[in-house]
């Protein structure tokens, strides 16, 4: 809601398969994915890499509550950036917009 009252389209998925099979029919119309790291089906680096088999070039942030270093990896290969848990929605819209500006 918070990136809606920022003007943001915002599509949402349950799990991380519906958020692969959205993607994979809209990616063309997704400018950033902001994919959580703890999902009830899959984890978030094994949704990156699905990700980035459909796009080499989708814009992802990581959100986590995680080790930090949980990105690292990710981040040779792509990953825009982590936002760690918890964290202020602000802060969230702040470096969303700051990304998508960037594009």
């Amino acid at each position: 809601m918070a990136l809606e009252e920022d003007g943001m389209e915002v599509v949402t998925a349950s799990t991380a398969r519906e958020a692969l099979q959205t993607y994979d029919r809209h990616w063309r119309e997704i400018d950033l994915v902001l994919l959580d790291y703890v999902l009830t089906d899959m984890l978030g680096d094994l949704v990156f890499d699905c990700l980035m088999r459909i796009n080499p070039y989708a814009k992802v942030l990581m959100l986590t509550g995680c080790d930090d270093r949980v990105g690292d990896r990710l981040m040779d290969i792509g990953l825009r950036g982590v936002i760690t848990k918890p964290f202020y929605l602000d802060e969230m819209v702040t470096r969303v917009r700051e990304e998508l500006n960037s594009l």
